[in-house]
């Protein structure tokens, strides 16, 4: 799975631009590498009037025990640093024998982290950057996203800023 930034920006999805309702532009590379039991993405948040963009890791954790996903750890210029993740929906499925637990997390990301998971990224390679989740019941579960779906995302936020400029 060798791709560019711009291939993925080419399929990152965007929510709000034309909607003048909306105050904000979600940009989100789910639809990058879709996961049906799981997932992991990033989102990008593009305030409309001030240009501001807020960076997201968003989690689903699908297991057998409520995760209660509580923060996320990360290297920033080699120095480990932590975001909360705060849960955005909780669902649990019984049948006869088992449950199963649906948690969704969002965790604040830096602009220096995004741009540090962005540089890693090579034509040819398909490098990641490594997190670790942390929870009531997750203590430590690593976490691998490709380097090019941060660059991707940020060619994407970087293309929406120049349309809201204009250009």
């Amino acid at each position: 799975m060798e791709m560019t930034p711009e291939q993925v920006a080419a399929v990152v999805s965007v929510r709000g631009a034309d909607d003048p309702l909306d105050l904000r532009i979600i940009l989100s590379t789910r639809p990058f590498l879709e996961n049906r039991m799981g997932d992991k993405f990033l989102r990008a948040a593009i305030d409309k009037s001030t240009g501001q963009v807020g960076y997201q890791l968003y989690l689903i954790a699908v297991s057998k025990s409520a995760p209660r996903l509580r923060r996320v750890n990360f290297l920033v210029g080699g120095e480990a640093t932590s975001s909360d993740v705060d849960r955005i929906d909780y669902d649990v499925s019984c049948s006869r024998t088992s449950c199963t637990h649906y948690e969704h997390g969002i965790a604040s990301l830096p602009p220096e982290a995004m741009a540090e998971f962005a540089s890693c990224s090579r034509p040819g390679e398909d490098s990641t950057f490594r997190m670790k989740v942390f929870g009531d019941t997750v203590e430590g579960d690593s976490i691998e996203m490709f380097c090019t779906e941060a660059a991707g995302l940020m060619v994407a936020a970087d293309r929406e800023l120049a349309k809201l400029a204009g250009d």
